[in-house]
């Protein structure tokens, strides 16, 4: 299994691994789903009354607090965890499990869409900014 690199909070985890699930992997073929309920109309409120408590944290400029209220609405809602298995070289055929709240697995075939292998030392080290301070202080260490 592959892990997205650590990032300073769980809700940004989240985002980050949902944007690197969306742009680096080609999805090759997907099964047919049946399409979402909306949710039960208490359900809905309480995601409004919960929503209702940011403004104010905002306001105060509390943002850790903020994340953690954003985050505990949305891991209540959460019905799906994904995995990504396989060697990361480029272009590798890779298996996406998708586990759902019900117990249901679904294993998905995809292409890496780390076309080369620069880009995929790039996603290992957590980004362009990541590779470019690791490759200056192995430099430097090199040079003294």
């Amino acid at each position: 299994m592959t892990h997205a690199p650590a990032v300073p909070s769980r809700f940004s985890r989240r985002l980050l691994g949902a944007l690197l699930l969306a742009s680096a992997f080609h999805v090759s073929t997907l099964p047919a789903q049946e399409p979402a309920e909306p949710p039960a109309k208490e359900v809905s409120e309480k995601v409004s009354e919960e929503f209702a408590k940011l403004r104010p944290l905002i306001e105060a400029k509390n943002f850790a607090e903020a994340l953690k209220l954003i985050d505990n609405v949305l891991s209540e809602r959460k019905t799906e965890t994904y995995d990504v298995v396989g060697a990361r070289t480029p272009r590798a055929a890779l298996t996406l499990v998708i586990h759902r709240r019900s117990g249901e697995r679904v294993e998905v075939p995809v292409t890496c869409r780390l076309d080369t292998a620069e880009e995929v030392s790039i996603y290992e080290a957590g980004g362009v900014l990541q590779r470019f301070a690791k490759d200056f202080l192995e430099s430097t260490t090199k040079a003294a």
